[in-house]
């Protein structure tokens, strides 16, 4: 009985002696993992620098997200030859009624837009950037500039990048990646 009575009193002072340890004493959690963002919708808007009142918008949209049913709208970006359009871009997630760009901009270091041209007389310059050293890319914002009438398409890339963004396109997970037709005309 007596052997008892002390192995309970050692279970029972074992027991304060776990209570009372110190956070640095416990063992660290992990960090949680910045995980890709759900993006169901995309629209560009184009204004015209020579007339602010000219804005045209490109959107795609995908309600139910990537895989199952098709997209129910993917337009085609339409834009007038020899013109600069300041451009910004919007990302809204339907599933969980919520915009994605403010969480964009705020994790501005972790993710990059990349603008891939084919076919287009079409350059684009993004015009926003992040907070690293020096500043890198985001591509909310950007000016495109058009050329001479034609067909072909722009590819949009969002690249989900957290502790590894460089400026490329190489490193981390992609989060969008479409293919927008664009035509531009006289």
């Amino acid at each position: 009985m007596k052997k008892n009575k002390i192995l309970i009193s050692i279970i029972i002072i074992s027991m304060f002696w776990q209570a009372c340890k110190k956070d640095a004493d416990l063992p660290k959690l992990p960090e949680p993992i910045n995980e890709p963002e759900v993006i169901t919708s995309l629209t560009l808007t184009f204004t015209g620098s020579a007339n602010t009142s000219n804005v045209i918008t490109a959107k795609f949209i995908d309600n139910d997200g990537d895989g199952g049913n098709q997209p129910t709208t993917f337009d085609t970006i339409k834009l007038k030859s020899n013109t600069t359009y300041f451009t910004s871009l919007a990302l809204f997630n339907s599933i969980l009624n919520e915009e994605i760009t403010p969480e964009i901009v705020e994790e501005g270091n972790d993710h990059l837009f990349i603008y891939k041209t084919n076919a287009v007389n079409l350059s684009i310059a993004i015009t926003d950037f992040d907070t690293n050293t020096p500043p890198l890319a985001i591509g909310l914002k950007s000016t495109w500039r058009t050329g001479n009438v034609g067909n072909g398409t722009v590819q949009v890339i969002l690249k989900h990048q957290p502790g590894i963004k460089n400026g490329t396109e190489t490193p981390g997970d992609t989060d969008v990646d479409l293919n927008f037709q664009t035509i531009i005309t006289n």
